[in-house]
């Protein structure tokens, strides 16, 4: 399994998007290429540089512990990491959550519209 597609799991958007390449790039930077992290980097390591859940993504894979769903009438099958329940909320894993309080004062002054 790539490791944009398990980013992509955890983070539930498409493995092209900007914040999954952005990930993916930062990891490739601190832990080197990515079959090493895939298959022999340290998991303290993948746990310090990652998101969360990304640490336990490549222990089940090492492990083959993975969800094999099989394709049908010409659809491809899927391999997944997690069951959906595992990942919660949906909250991004990649940004904490924002506050709910409206943002102070910015100094920008608008008009009332008429």
């Amino acid at each position: 399994v790539p490791l944009p597609e398990i980013l992509s799991e955890i983070a539930g958007s498409g493995p092209a998007t900007r914040t999954v390449e952005r990930i993916y790039d930062r990891l490739l930077a601190e832990l080197g290429p990515e079959l090493w992290i895939l298959e022999a980097a340290p998991i303290e390591d993948v746990a310090r540089a990652g998101p969360p859940l990304l640490a336990e993504a490549i222990s089940r894979l090492r492990a083959g512990r993975v969800i094999r769903e099989a394709g049908y009438d010409g659809e491809y099958g899927t391999i997944r990491l997690f069951d959906p329940s595992e990942l919660g909320s949906g909250l991004s894993i990649f940004h904490a959550p924002r506050s709910a309080k409206a943002p102070k004062n910015t100094g920008v002054r608008r008009r009332p519209r008429r």
